[in-house]
């Protein structure tokens, strides 16, 4: 969630389950560590040398019988989010180190729910360096996801536009740089074939600087047209990422000329799966109330042609 940058700047638009499976031992040493690094925040001397010192500990600490290599894991990867934050804070990129460190404490007992499949996929070459034939890769999944849509109270509060948890396909794609716009344009086309096939009115819109997310380079929103409402709603969005994700998870590859650079990531939405049923049902509603289905999506209903009002 961190390397995809939904932490720590979006703590608060996501949920988590707390989790008892880290050791009293383990979770003490955390703390430790948590009030260590924020002292070090404080002073931003030393921070080097310190988080060596509470690294030489952390393994002494697991070099225990009992200690699960999960928690080993877990335990360096606050070590090394902690030391972030404290990085953010003495160079003054944080707005505020001690809400930053509200956002992990208890970062331990903690797992995050994803908010789009972008997150599992995007994250399967952190900490790798791949081969320059490797690329481009290109992932897709259909997954549940969940936000809280934090500062969303009063709008569109019934039906089905915005929900705490809805399905939605992802497409991921890492690729070099010298590659990467074009592949924003591919991705978008691969969004719109979607639509065109379902014979829905969109539009795509280029967002401006004050809209693209905190991660993004450029950002193409797709917004469908919904009758109902009489207006058109995003229903696909489509980033390019730069190295942003890159450097955060440490994915880089290996060029041809052997030199060892940071990959390029983006994601697209293809498509929001409840906001394109409401499309649908919306546009191919008949005057008498039942709705065509779309000659794509036919195979899939058996070759029903409509769905018939319910009296």
């Amino acid at each position: 969630m961190f390397g995809t940058a939904q932490l720590p700047k979006f703590a608060e638009d996501q949920f988590y389950v707390l989790s008892s499976l880290v050791p009293k031992e383990v979770a003490k040493k955390s703390e430790e560590i948590r009030k260590s690094i924020a002292e070090l925040g404080k002073t931003g001397e030393g921070l080097g040398v310190a988080v060596e010192k509470l690294n030489s500990e952390i393994d002494s600490l697991l070099s225990k019988p009992g200690v699960e290599q999960s928690h080993i894991k877990l335990i360096k990867s606050l070590i090394k989010y902690l030391t972030t934050l404290s990085e953010y804070h003495i160079t003054g990129l944080a707005k505020s180190y001690s809400d930053q460190l509200k956002l992990v404490e208890p970062l331990e007992s903690k797992r995050w729910l994803i908010p789009t499949a972008e997150v599992p996929l995007t994250n399967l070459v952190r900490e790798e360096i791949l081969a320059e034939s490797q690329l481009p890769l290109r992932f897709t999944a259909g997954t549940p996801c969940f936000r809280a849509e934090a500062g969303a109270a009063g709008k569109d509060t019934r039906g089905m536009i915005r929900q705490h948890q809805f399905t939605k396909v992802e497409l991921v794609s890492i690729i070099t740089p010298e590659q990467s716009r074009d592949e924003h344009e591919r991705m978008l086309a691969c969004a719109e074939e979607i639509l065109r096939w379902l014979d829905l009115h969109y539009r795509v819109m280029v967002l401006c600087a004050g809209d693209t997310g905190f991660a993004s380079q450029k950002t193409y929103d797709i917004e469908v047209w919904l009758p109902g409402q009489g207006a058109y709603r995003e229903i696909s969005s489509c980033s390019i990422c730069g190295e942003f994700q890159a450097r955060r998870m440490n994915a880089r590859y290996r060029g041809k000329d052997g030199r060892v650079r940071h990959v390029h990531t983006l994601n697209g939405s293809g498509v929001a799966v409840g906001r394109a049923l409401i499309a649908v049902m919306e546009t191919y509603q008949q005057e008498d109330g039942s709705i065509a289905i779309p000659e794509v999506l036919r195979p899939y209903m058996g070759g029903i042609a409509r769905i018939e009002r319910q009296a």
